[in-house]
């Protein structure tokens, strides 16, 4: 890899609002338009705001697809713990499915700390309830 890279992104502050708002939506659908629609007039600014830098400055740039920054969303958020609203979030988006079935099966078989363990227990929790593929309540030693 050649260093420094190129520039990857591809909005302008004029166009980062409308590029990011088509991602959010062809992402989310009509969650996004009924968000928006019932936001309240002190926090509408929140939705511009994510439509701008989540998706117009980030999603929108060149590099990795979509579903590679889903990905590496929803680990960090997961890592996080506590954002479980946000899990959930993109856990709903079209398509997610077949984005995180293989990510989270793979990441079953670390081994961690019982901290990390929890975090990413509440992250399969949440995709079981969207998913309805993995018991919430089996415990690290397997038990139920």
């Amino acid at each position: 890899m050649k260093l420094p890279l190129a520039k990857q992104g591809t909005v302008t502050d004029e166009n980062r609002f409308e590029k990011g708002l088509d991602v959010q939506i062809g992402l989310y659908g009509d969650r996004i338009r009924s968000a928006r629609a019932n936001a309240p007039k002190d926090a509408a600014h929140i939705q511009d705001d994510l439509a701008s830098f989540c998706f117009g400055d980030t999603y929108t740039r060149e590099g990795l697809d979509v579903q590679q920054r889903e990905i590496i969303t929803f680990a960090a958020i997961a890592t996080l713990g506590g954002a479980e609203p946000q899990l959930k979030g993109h856990i709903l988006r079209k398509g997610s499915r077949k984005t995180f079935s293989p990510f989270l099966y793979a990441n079953s078989m670390i081994p961690e700390k019982p901290t990390f363990y929890f975090r990413r227990r509440s992250a399969f929790c949440i995709a079981s309830l969207e998913f309805h593929r993995i018991s919430c309540y089996t415990t690290p030693s397997g038990k139920t």
